[in-house]
């Protein structure tokens, strides 16, 4: 358990602190709930120091998947980071879109899922 000096709320110090304890890790899973500031998928997003900080901080910590919640604009999104090997999901689970993602641990690869119906396999 990693632990940083801060307020019961994740501030962008708080944030930046976990992440360079975990910068030489060799992270598989990245589990966040906050979008990171991604203008090349959304657009519209709000870009403020919680989206920049959890951009900044998958930079960082450099996992191979980053899985994430939190917006309800479509069932589900996915970017790859080039330059870090990382492959980005945000999935929509809310009764709105019902999606869900599936990862197989043994080979990393994911599958999107929409109630019984499959929409996508990655990598």
């Amino acid at each position: 358990m990693y632990h940083c000096r801060g307020n019961h709320t994740i501030d962008q110090q708080v944030l930046q602190c976990l992440a360079n304890k975990l910068r030489n890790e060799e992270i598989d899973i990245l589990l966040i709930h906050e979008v990171p500031a991604l203008k090349e998928v959304y657009p519209e997003i709000r870009v403020d120091y919680a989206t920049r900080a959890v951009l900044e901080a998958i930079r960082i910590v450099k996992p191979k998947l980053v899985f994430n919640g939190h917006l309800h604009w479509s069932c589900y999104s996915t970017y790859r980071f080039e330059d870090i090997d990382t492959l980005y999901i945000r999935v929509d689970s809310s009764q709105k879109h019902r999606c869900y993602a599936i990862l197989y641990p043994n080979n990393m690869k994911v599958e999107i899922w929409r109630d019984f119906e499959l929409l996508t396999r990655m990598p």
